[in-house]
């Protein structure tokens, strides 16, 4: 009898420590994305987000491109009409980013937490 209520109390520890270990996990959300970024590699080019639709507008001097922006990890997937490529979230500020356009990478720094939208 000792035996089997030594098991079921190890069995009960066991599972309040997994179910702990479980609840201690935070999930780690994606980065906010928002605003106007510009890049000083790429003049007159700039990134405009509206997080809450999740697109995307590009220009460059004028209405490149436009579509949807979706995460995974933190990569963002960036899916225009002609931008199909993932951009690299810079970790340590979440306010830069770099993204590959015509086979060049650009850095693209926010400078203002409004969307820009040109018309």
């Amino acid at each position: 009898m000792k035996k089997i209520l030594g098991i079921l109390v190890l069995l009960f520890v066991g599972v309040l420590c997994f179910y702990s270990a479980l609840l201690s996990v935070e999930e780690i959300p994606n980065p906010i994305v928002s605003g106007t970024y510009a890049s000083d590699e790429f003049l007159g080019a700039t990134f405009s987000f509206e997080k809450e639709i999740n697109s995307f507008h590009f220009y460059s001097n004028q209405l490149e491109d436009s579509g949807l922006y979706y995460f995974t990890g933190d990569t963002m997937v960036l899916s225009g009409k002609v931008i199909r490529t993932d951009a690299v979230i810079i970790e340590e500020r979440r306010s830069e980013f770099v993204v590959q356009i015509d086979g060049e990478l650009y850095r693209f720094h926010r400078i203002s937490n409004a969307p820009t939208v040109h018309n």
